[in-house]
């Protein structure tokens, strides 16, 4: 496990929020709202793969060498943050494209867990994705469950736009979860777009994959389910959100 580079200093005193991303980019694209207050980003696939090995998807997005091409996504994350207070945390812990690539075994859920306990054991608050849409999402949001059974789950974008709300595992994750709908400011949206352009290794490829998502109305709105607090430390919620432009917004509270 490794803390990679990271662009902030210890977490500082008082609350701590942490979200856990599993790959370089998951988590701005999903909940910058969070992100921008937070105290870290944990992204969990951040491993590097040994030189002259080429991941299935690093070929996809034009890549010759998956080791440079994880050093530069690592330092795509790292200008993403930049304008949050978060700090960039980097696993060790391989993508499975690159354990595929390399012909060993899979990141298992038990190291996922390992390297993650020490940065959510003292975190006043856990941030974590549904796992929609993204097998490698779910074993990270299971991992993250194991050790964090409070943790506040966000909806995975863009992934979100083209998940089938009738999935029974996220129904059964839901159920005990209040649904809210963040809509950011103006100005906020403005700075998570700017954010989402640090990751311009990606961008091509994921706008092959789910069309021009990062002009759509959805990208401003962040959807989080959350357990029920006391009403003594219950967050003032903001302002509903309109009908969100897919699919996951006809999941039940």
């Amino acid at each position: 496990m490794g803390l990679g580079t990271g662009n902030r200093g210890a977490m500082a005193g008082g609350s701590s929020a942490v979200v856990v991303s599993t790959h370089l980019d998951d988590a701005v694209l999903s909940c910058f709202g969070i992100v921008a207050g937070a105290s870290a980003v944990v992204t969990v696939l951040a491993g590097i793969p040994f030189p002259g090995v080429l991941g299935e998807w690093d070929a996809h997005t034009g890549a010759t060498d998956s080791a440079i091409r994880m050093h530069t996504r690592r330092r795509e994350d790292e200008s993403a943050l930049l304008a949050t207070k978060a700090r960039a945390v980097h696993l060790d812990l391989l993508e499975a494209q690159y354990t595929d690539a390399m012909n060993i075994p899979p990141t298992s859920p038990d190291a996922i867990c390992r390297a993650l306990a020490v940065h959510l054991r003292n975190a006043d608050s856990v941030y974590a994705p549904m796992g929609l849409g993204h097998p490698e999402h779910m074993i990270v949001r299971d991992a993250v469950l194991t050790l964090r059974p409070d943790a506040t789950l966000y909806a995975d974008l863009p992934f979100a736009f083209a998940v089938d709300p009738e999935v029974e595992l996220v129904n059964d994750l839901t159920s005990a979860r209040q649904r809210s709908e963040r809509l950011l400011s103006l100005s906020n949206h403005a700075r998570k777009l700017d954010a989402c352009d640090c990751y311009r290794s990606q961008l091509d490829g994921l706008t092959a994959l789910h069309g021009s998502f990062r002009t759509t109305a959805g990208l401003r709105t962040e959807v989080l389910w959350s357990l029920p607090r006391p009403r003594s430390t219950e967050l003032r919620t903001q302002q509903p959100a309109q009908a969100l432009p897919f699919p996951v917004r006809s999941l039940p509270v």
